[in-house]
């Protein structure tokens, strides 16, 4: 149980200090008290409107528009506000069935998209939601194109079954999944296909959206521009909100009230996106994450050698330690915890540790992070 936090760091109630390596589930990417993020929030509450509901606006929020229009390409230049990255693909998800008037979607191996219903369906890891089924809308679950001949295989399959798709959703890096990153050829493939027939291509950002990878949105790694673009987690720095950029021809077309939510993008909410993408944008902060990444990258090369792991590796500020088991894991992710070191499970079976700290940690930060880490696989005899 926290009771505060500063930058990086958390207190529990025990007045214990711990450094936060998982940001609120890749939420929180200023940290804690922001001093910036802060002043704007009292800001939008001095003006006395904390909530307006969906069908009028203010001024936070045609300014968070005019803001996401300027980072995001040309193409993508309709919005639609959700409160969560789970109704955002359920936005997504509806857009895309009444512009092609077609149910089935195309989802993959490892994806995860909500735990909504709609968003379950759509998602390949659905965990223990999996005795739900059969869900809807009906979806095919394919391999994730995580190298080109997968990628083109995949792709042929999507041009000899293209009648009556949907659409086609995937995390162009899966997250939740253990950082697993999608081949360029492979994606564009696939990509290219989906277009070819008509079938929109739905991208989800929400963990990897907001310079999480060294990038504002992990899409520039591939020279795609989706048709949907599912925006969520840090999107508001912390508060809850989340949004479908997408094109003219998708969420241009459908009529009002087709979609709505009491809470859609919160004027807080709005606040705290404008004051992120204006941090993210200035005094060199993108090129600040890369060096950071590259700090990473080396003070974590001697975990690759233990041989109880499988893997190592990272974009940006985000990097994945994956352990030959779930077990391992959890018990180097209990013993840093103890030791003041937050960390985020992921992984399909919950095998990696997932390292997601502020996007605006300090190198002395990250070491001590990781000496802790270290540690802790040592009390547990991996070396």
């Amino acid at each position: 149980v926290f009771i505060s936090g500063v930058n990086c760091r958390l207190t529990d109630e025990k007045f214990k200090s711990y450094l936060d390596f998982a940001s609120g589930s890749g939420t929180t990417a200023l940290g804690h008290n922001h001093a910036g993020l802060k002043k704007t929030l009292y800001d939008q509450l001095e003006t006395g409107i904390n909530h307006i509901g969906p069908h009028f606006q203010v001024p936070a929020q045609a300014q968070l528009y005019r803001e996401l229009k300027k980072i995001l390409p040309q193409d993508l230049s309709r919005f639609h506000p959700s409160v969560s990255g789970s109704e955002a693909t359920e936005v997504a998800v509806k857009a895309a069935m009444h512009a092609t008037k077609a149910r089935r979607f195309i989802g993959f191996e490892g994806g995860y998209h909500g735990r909504t219903l709609g968003a379950l369906s759509v998602s390949g890891e659905k965990g223990k939601n999996q005795v739900l089924g059969p869900f809807e809308p009906p979806t095919d679950i394919y391999e994730f194109p995580i190298t080109t001949e997968i990628g083109y295989r995949v792709g042929q399959k999507i041009g000899n079954n293209s009648s009556k798709i949907a659409g086609i959703i995937i995390e162009p890096i899966q997250a939740t999944a253990g950082l697993r990153v999608a081949d360029k050829e492979g994606l564009r493939f696939i990509c290219d296909t989906a277009r070819k027939n008509k079938i929109p291509v739905i991208f989800d950002e929400v963990f990897t959206g907001f310079a999480r990878t060294a990038k504002l949105f992990a899409f520039e790694y591939y020279n795609i521009v989706p048709d949907l673009l599912i925006l969520g987690k840090s999107f508001a720095a912390g508060m809850p909100g989340a949004l479908v950029a997408g094109t003219e021809n998708i969420l241009g077309q459908w009529e009002s009230g087709t979609q709505s939510s009491t809470f859609q993008l919160n004027p807080l909410a709005a606040s705290a996106g404008i004051y992120l993408i204006k941090t993210l944008t200035t005094g060199g902060f993108l090129k600040n994450i890369g060096k950071l990444s590259q700090i990473f990258n080396e003070i974590l090369r001697p975990f690759k050698v233990v041989s109880e792991v499988n893997d190592v590796r990272g974009l940006g500020l985000f990097w994945a330690i994956e352990m030959k088991s779930p077990e391992l894991a959890k018990k180097v992710r209990v013993t840093a915890l103890s030791s003041g070191l937050l960390t985020w499970e992921c992984g399909k079976t919950g095998n990696v540790i997932g390292l997601v700290p502020p996007l605006n940690i300090s190198t002395e930060d990250i070491i001590t992070g990781v000496k802790i880490l270290d540690s802790a696989f040592k009390e547990n005899d991996l070396e």
